[in-house]
């Protein structure tokens, strides 16, 4: 995680609520969201995505979440398996083991073992 993380990403997610307040109409969502039509559904709708953006916020400026960017290619040898798979478990936290699971998945379908 790059250190200006934690507070480039607090800046971004008050920059898309402000966006999602300014651009966002009742008549244009609820074209594709029909659910979204009365008042009360679609003004929850907006205060939720209010909610998850001041949420994430505070969670990237207390350092409780942090972004992490995986790039997958399919001719891996089984020393960069082994690498993935180290650094994942060595330098981010307990919460990555399902995420593990899943690369291992993703390997095992695309017929790479290490």
């Amino acid at each position: 995680m790059n250190s200006s993380d934690n507070t480039d990403y607090p800046r971004t997610l008050r920059e898309w609520g402000r966006r999602l307040e300014a651009n966002l109409s009742q008549d244009l969502i609820a074209k594709d969201h029909p659910n979204l039509k009365h008042r009360a559904d679609y003004e929850a709708f907006k205060r939720k995505w209010h909610y998850q953006f001041a949420y994430a916020g505070a969670g990237f400026v207390q350092g409780y979440i942090t972004c992490h960017m995986l790039t997958f290619i399919r001719d891996v040898s089984a020393f960069h398996t082994f690498l993935i798979r180290w650094i994942c478990r060595h330098f981010l936290s307990r919460t990555i083991n399902p995420l593990l699971d899943a690369i291992d998945s993703l390997f095992a379908t695309l017929g790479i073992h290490g």
